[in-house]
């Protein structure tokens, strides 16, 4: 499942999350009828739209009889995985909630998936990578509810990464979905905290585990044109796994 961020802005994401599933042998297909996930939607208040979006995904994305619905968003992850649901009750379209279930059980984020590929022996890091110093920011769907924050930190220490942690490293970047846009002065103090806690931290490379965390970051380092590089920890795993 892309999302709107890694389907429209961030296609080398999708890119290197295909290239890593690949390599421990699993065929990825992309549903052309998938669509945003309704998170907008839903927390606006607009349940009638959420949930036709939640419809619109369930059909696409389990109009193949695939073993995982990946997702790179842990927004977009927690929408398919609860939300979807949540929506459909809101409105009362009680006949579409099997489907959902079914789709919910299926659903893992990309971080948990190679960890277990890895366990599995599946997939297994490079020797000789010449890894160095990053720092990991907590993303606030990735952390308080899908509570895989130490994935990440553990996949990165395997592949032979020293890790910086940052003060306040699961505090907001300030992103919010669409905050950033209609309460900027509120968002705007809450970045520049998050950019002062990263570049004290002297680590040349960031990653998060979410693509809107990486255009409010990643773009607040540019304009302070910052040295610190921001990727999705897939970018990173797809250039550290054989």
């Amino acid at each position: 499942y892309g999302g709107c961020l890694v389907d429209f802005a961030y296609p080398e994401m999708g890119e290197a999350i295909v290239k890593v599933l690949n390599k421990a042998g699993i065929e990825v297909t992309f549903p052309k009828g998938q669509t945003c996930c309704g998170a907008p939607a839903r927390y606006s208040g607009a349940y009638e739209v959420a949930a036709q979006n939640g419809v619109d995904n369930i059909r696409a994305l389990l109009s193949e009889d695939v073993k995982y619905v990946v997702s790179a968003c842990p927004t977009c992850t927690v929408a398919l995985k609860q939300d979807f649901i949540a929506s459909l009750k809101a409105v009362g379209r009680t006949e579409e909630l099997p489907c959902a279930e079914k789709l919910s059980e299926k659903v893992v984020d990309f971080s948990t998936l190679v960890n277990q590929l890895l366990t599995e022996g599946r997939l297994k890091f490079k020797e000789g990578i010449e890894a160095g110093k990053y720092t990991y920011h907590d993303s606030c769907h990735f952390k308080r509810t899908l509570h895989a924050d130490q994935i990440p930190r553990k996949l990165m220490k395997q592949a032979g990464y020293e890790l910086v942690e940052m003060d306040e490293c699961d505090m907001c970047c300030g992103m919010g979905g669409s905050y950033t846009l209609k309460m900027p002065e509120i968002s705007a103090p809450i970045l520049e905290r998050k950019l002062v806690n990263i570049e004290k931290t002297g680590a040349p490379l960031l990653l998060v585990d979410c693509p809107g965390c990486v255009m409010q970051i990643g773009g607040g380092l540019n304009q302070r044109n910052s040295k610190v590089r921001v990727e999705h920890t897939a970018q990173r795993l797809a250039e550290c796994l054989e």
